[in-house]
């Protein structure tokens, strides 16, 4: 079963009641399914016990450090609704990540729709995760440690957020 994993602001995602069938919020279909050539950006691991990897490939191509949520899906609900994912490389700085980054790609107005519909079915099977500044930049030390991560390929926030400089 492959995962597809997406940065979602939660918080907008719960100004209505959402998981009893409340429309969603204009605000959290446009701060987490923002869109570029009509693409959103996601990335895919084996199973829930990878989560951790795809969150690091995220926060290591960042700006900065601050507490993030991700919701976490099959890849079977984006086909099952005629979404298409095509392979992308990543350009986070783990290497061992490059090749699990994915596109969804040909977004509208109405696939958008679907999609927000697998982030609120998240939301409602608990496939959402908090993940605090702590906990990211744990991640990241911890990726240092194993060599799994060189801190120069980091932006020099996330190493001055991570004590490296």
């Amino acid at each position: 079963m492959r995962l597809l994993v997406r940065k979602i602001e939660a918080a907008k995602w719960r100004q209505n009641d959402i998981i009893n069938g409340a429309e969603v919020s204009a605000d959290a279909i446009t701060g987490s399914l923002k869109t570029a050539s009509n693409s959103l950006s996601v990335w895919m691991i084996e199973s829930e016990s990878a989560l951790n990897d795809a969150v690091l490939a995220f926060v290591a191509e960042g700006q900065h450090v601050e507490s993030m949520d991700f919701a976490y899906f099959d890849q079977s609900a984006l086909e099952a609704v005629g979404l298409q994912i095509v392979n992308s490389l990543g350009r986070t700085p783990i290497e061992d990540m490059k090749q699990s980054h994915r596109d969804i790609v040909a977004l509208t107005y109405r696939s958008l729709g679907l999609m927000a519909n697998i982030i609120v079915d998240c939301f409602r099977t608990e496939k959402t995760r908090r993940f605090t500044k702590l906990a990211l930049q744990n991640l990241l030390r911890e990726a240092i440690q194993n060599k799994r991560l060189n801190p120069l390929e980091l932006n020099p926030k996330i190493r001055e957020d991570i004590s490296l400089i």
